[in-house]
């Protein structure tokens, strides 16, 4: 598994466009359904056959901040 390095944009037609140009071929794009903000992120990514997944914010909150006893 590869991620992305940081990597930030705007949250508008330009920004999208930008991050969706970094995507190639069998990447997967993880995200937050967070309020609206994801939306038009989302279709964009689809759009050019790109594997989404989407999360619920507090399932990964919850995730994040739970303690593994080893």
């Amino acid at each position: 598994m590869v991620m992305m390095l940081w990597f930030s944009f705007s949250n508008d037609f330009e920004g999208i466009k930008q991050f969706v140009s970094r995507l190639s071929e069998g990447d997967a794009v993880v995200m937050e359904s967070t309020g609206n903000l994801w939306v038009n992120l989302y279709e964009a990514v689809e759009a050019n056959g790109v594997k989404t997944v989407l999360t619920n914010p507090l399932k990964t909150s919850a995730i994040a901040s739970a303690k593994i006893n080893e």
